[in-house]
């Protein structure tokens, strides 16, 4: 998620004492217990859940249907 960010860059998070500011902030945010994905404290698969609501959204996005290139884990039974 973070891998292309310059974290020294001054045109992208400001002179060295907001850049640090920012940092700060941002590392203090992620670290909220509100934001914890210990299996203990999520009731369901919540990266799979939020991943396929994604790619379902994308592909209407794209004027496809998410079936065309994505099938959801429940797939109705046809009778």
């Amino acid at each position: 998620m973070f891998r292309n960010i310059d974290v020294n860059s001054e045109a992208n998070l400001g002179r060295t004492k907001d850049r640090n500011k920012r940092l700060k902030t941002l590392l203090e945010d992620f670290n909220k217990p509100q934001l914890s994905m210990k299996p203990s404290l999520v009731s369901e698969d919540v990266i799979g859940n939020t991943y396929s609501y994604l790619i379902e959204r994308f592909a209407s996005d794209s004027g496809k249907k998410a079936g065309e290139f994505f099938t959801p884990l429940h797939v109705p039974a046809q009778l």
